[in-house]
C-alpha cells in the first residue's frame, strides 16, 4: 500500500508540473500573437503613413491642410495625423486603426513626420516618417521590458525599417542585428518604432498634383482626354489632330492665321477703328479695320493708306446745273460729266461754264465747259448757231459711305443750261 501511495503520489506531481508547463506555454504562445498582432498593426500604419506622405509631400512641407475624399487633416496636425485621420482619408482600415491588448496593457500607436531643411528649400526637402508605440510592452510577471517580445514585433512589423528601445540603450531604436533604426526622443525603453525616409531626389520622379515641382520631360497621356481642366498656358506651339474648340478664342498678340482651307463663320468684326485715307503703316495690304466715321463701313490697307472696301456696283445720279449727292456705298472714283448748251452770238467770243466739285465740303477742283466762236464771212452778214460742249473729269478720292457731293455751276458765259451726270464707283 505504501508502494501505491508513493506511485500516486509521484503520478500527481507529474500531472500537476505538466498542467503548469502547458498554462505557461499557452500563455507564453497567447503574448507573442499579441506581440505579432501589435508589430502588424505597426506596419499596416507604416504603409498608410507612406501614403499619406507621397499623397501630401508638398502639404506637410509647407504646413498645409491636406485633403482627401472630402476629409481634412488641418495644417495644426498636418505632420502629426492621428490614426483617425489615416481612416477618414481612406488610407487605413478600421480595424487597424484600434489599440492592440496584450494582458493588463494598451498599446496605440502615434505617427510623426519631420522635415529636414537643411540645404533646401521647401518643398523640395526630405521628409522622415516614423510610427511609434505608446506605451512599452512589458513581461507581465515581472514588470520589466519584455525584450524578446519587442523585437519580435519590430520584425514582424519591418525587418529593416523597424526596431525597439531597448533597456541597455532607451535613446535609440535597433533593429536586428543591433542596427540603429532612429533616436527615441522619449528615452522610454520597450517602445517599438517604425520609421521611412522620403527624399526631395525621389519625389523628383513623381508628377505632384499641386503643381510644385515642373515636368523634365514629355507628359504622355496614351490617348487619353483630359477633363475639367481649367486655363492652360503655353509657351511654344498647340497641335491637334482633331477641332479646337471654344466659346472664345483670342490671339493677345501676333497673328490668327489659317495656311490651308477658309475662315468661316457668321461675321468677321475687326474692332480696329481708323479714319479713312490714314496711314496703314505696319499692316499688310489687305488687312481690315473699321471706319471711325461711325458708318460701320469697312476699310482695308491698300498702299500704305486705308481706303474703302471695294464691295462692288456704283451709284449714278444727273440732275440739271446743280447736283447734291448722298453716297449710298463706300467708293475712292467720282466721274463727273457735264454737258453744256450755249446761245448763239454774234462775233468772235468764247463760251464758257465753270462747275466746282466737293466731296463732304472739300474742294476738289472745277470743271469748265468751254467753246471758242471765230467769227466768219463778209461784213454784214450773221449766221447764229446754238451749240453744246461736254467734259468729262475723273477724280479719284476716297468717298466713305454717306459722303455729301455736289457739283455746283460757278459762272459762265452764253451759258443756257447745263446737265451734270455722277457716276461712283470703287
Amino acid at each position: 500500500m505504501a508502494q501505491l501511495a508513493i506511485a500516486v503520489a509521484v503520478l500527481s506531481m507529474m500531472i500537476g508540473w505538466g498542467a503548469k508547463v502547458y498554462s505557461e506555454q499557452a500563455v507564453n504562445k497567447s503574448r507573442d500573437e499579441a506581440a505579432r498582432l501589435l508589430g502588424n498593426r505597426l506596419g499596416l500604419v507604416g504603409d498608410a503613413g507612406k501614403t499619406y506622405a507621397t499623397s501630401f509631400f508638398t502639404a506637410i512641407q509647407m504646413n498645409q491642410d491636406a485633403t482627401h475624399n472630402s476629409y481634412t487633416v488641418p495644417a495644426a496636425r498636418v505632420r502629426n495625423p492621428t490614426l483617425a485621420d489615416f481612416v477618414g482619408l481612406g488610407f487605413l482600415r478600421p480595424e487597424a486603426a484600434a489599440d492592440v491588448r496584450l494582458a493588463n496593457q494598451v498599446i496605440g500607436i502615434g505617427v510623426q513626420y519631420t522635415v529636414d531643411t537643411t540645404g533646401c528649400t521647401v518643398p523640395n526637402c526630405n521628409v522622415a516618417f516614423q510610427a511609434t508605440t505608446t506605451a512599452p510592452l512589458l513581461d507581465e510577471k515581472t514588470g520589466a521590458v519584455d525584450e524578446r517580445r519587442i523585437q519580435l514585433a519590430a520584425t514582424t512589423a519591418s525587418p529593416g525599417n523597424a526596431g525597439s528601445s531597448l533597456p541597455e540603450n532607451p535613446t535609440q531604436f535597433v533593429g536586428l542585428g543591433g542596427n540603429a533604426i532612429g533616436p527615441n526622443t522619449t528615452g522610454t525603453a520597450g517602445l517599438i518604432a517604425l520609421r521611412n525616409g522620403y527624399d526631395a531626389q525621389g519625389m523628383a520622379e513623381l508628377l505632384r498634383r499641386d503643381g510644385t515641382l515642373p515636368m523634365t520631360g514629355d507628359l504622355n497621356l496614351g490617348n487619353h482626354n483630359v477633363t475639367l481642366g481649367g486655363s492652360a498656358d503655353f509657351a511654344a506651339n498647340i497641335t491637334a489632330g482633331g477641332e479646337v474648340r471654344g466659346s472664345n478664342l483670342r490671339a493677345t498678340t501676333g497673328d490668327v492665321t489659317a495656311d490651308s482651307g477658309n475662315v468661316r463663320g457668321q461675321a468677321i468684326i475687326p474692332n480696329l477703328l481708323v479714319g479713312e485715307g490714314g496711314s496703314c503703316a505696319g499692316y499688310p495690304n489687305g488687312a481690315l479695320a473699321t471706319n471711325n466715321n461711325g458708318s460701320g463701313m469697312p476699310v482695308s490697307c491698300q498702299g500704305g493708306q486705308w481706303r474703302a472696301v471695294a464691295l462692288g456696283g456704283g451709284m449714278t445720279r444727273a440732275a440739271d446745273n446743280n447736283i447734291w449727292v448722298t453716297a449710298n456705298g463706300a467708293y475712292n472714283t467720282m466721274v463727273v460729266t457735264t454737258s453744256s448748251y450755249f446761245n448763239a452770238a454774234d462775233g468772235t467770243h468764247t463760251s464758257y461754264a465753270n462747275f466746282n466739285v466737293y466731296v463732304n465740303g472739300a474742294f476738289l477742283g472745277t470743271i469748265q465747259n468751254s467753246t471758242a466762236v471765230q467769227k466768219g464771212g463778209s461784213k454784214g452778214h450773221y449766221w447764229g448757231y446754238d451749240h453744246t460742249t461736254v467734259r468729262q473729269v475723273q477724280f479719284n478720292y476716297p468717298i466713305p459711305a454717306g459722303s455729301q457731293v455736289s457739283v455746283q455751276y460757278a459762272g459762265g458765259a452764253y451759258h443756257r443750261f447745263s446737265q451734270i451726270k455722277v457716276d461712283l464707283s470703287s
